[in-house]
């Protein structure tokens, strides 16, 4: 979904933050001490990670999600950028830093293989 939505920033923001308080309603993010829930906290604007984080860390969190490709910002950051390390917190709380296997924007690549640039999570053949 954040590959869909990064040339809204805004609504990838507010779509994630939407996410990240129905799981904290809904279940809680450490269900009993048993079950984890796994915000997505989308690195786009790093100050509006850091919130997503804080209001994590608010509801007693074990583990975040990231998307695992680089990061769309509004000035155009890449991922390595300086910036970023501000995010550094989520090792300081000790929390696990777990990566979406789902859809990592790098579908493009697959036309070089002449294979479909449709990203299909269940399809079984390439």
């Amino acid at each position: 979904m954040e590959s869909a939505l990064e040339n809204d920033l805004p609504a990838l923001q507010a779509a994630f933050s939407a996410f990240n308080r129905w799981l904290a309603e809904d279940w809680g993010f450490s269900y009993k001490d048993r079950l984890f829930a796994a915000p997505y906290i989308t690195l786009s604007d790093v100050q509006h990670a850091i919130s997503e984080l804080e209001f994590a860390i608010d509801n007693n969190v074990r583990v975040i999600n990231f998307r695992a490709s680089a990061v769309t910002t509004a000035d155009g950051q890449e991922s390595s950028d300086p910036i970023l390390m501000t995010f550094g917190r989520v090792n300081d709380a000790g929390i696990t830093a777990a990566f979406h296997a789902g859809d990592a924007a790098y579908d493009f690549l697959f036309a070089h293989w002449g294979l479909s640039t449709e990203f299909e999570a269940f399809d079984m053949t390439l």
